[in-house]
C-alpha cells in the first residue's frame, strides 16, 4: 500500500480507504507518509523513452495508464473501456 501512495498519491488512497470505511494496518499507518501524485513523466527514461516519441501518444498512454490504475474500484476503467481506449 505504501508503494502505491508513493505512485498515486496519499490523498487518493485515504480517500479510498474513508469512502468504503475501510481500516488501514496500523503498520501501514504508521508508515504512511503525506505521498504526492507523481507524474508519469517521472517514469520515463532513456530506456523507456523511445516508447513514447510523440506528444499525442504519449497523452494517451499516460491516460489509459491513470484510468487503469485508479485505486477505486468503482471508477477505476474496465477491461472493455481500456481495450477501446
Amino acid at each position: 500500500m505504501i508503494k502505491i501512495a508513493k505512485v498515486i498519491g496519499t490523498q487518493d488512497v485515504l480517500e479510498y480507504v474513508d469512502r468504503f470505511n475501510l481500516k488501514l494496518d496500523p503498520q501501514i499507518s504508521e508508515k504512511m507518509q503525506n505521498f504526492k501524485k507523481k507524474p508519469w513523466d517521472k517514469f520515463v527514461s532513456s530506456l523507456n523513452s523511445h516508447l513514447l516519441s510523440e506528444p499525442e501518444p504519449r497523452d494517451a498512454v499516460f491516460d489509459l495508464l491513470t484510468r487503469m490504475l485508479t485505486i477505486d474500484h468503482t471508477n477505476r476503467i474496465t477491461a472493455r473501456e481500456a481495450i477501446n481506449h
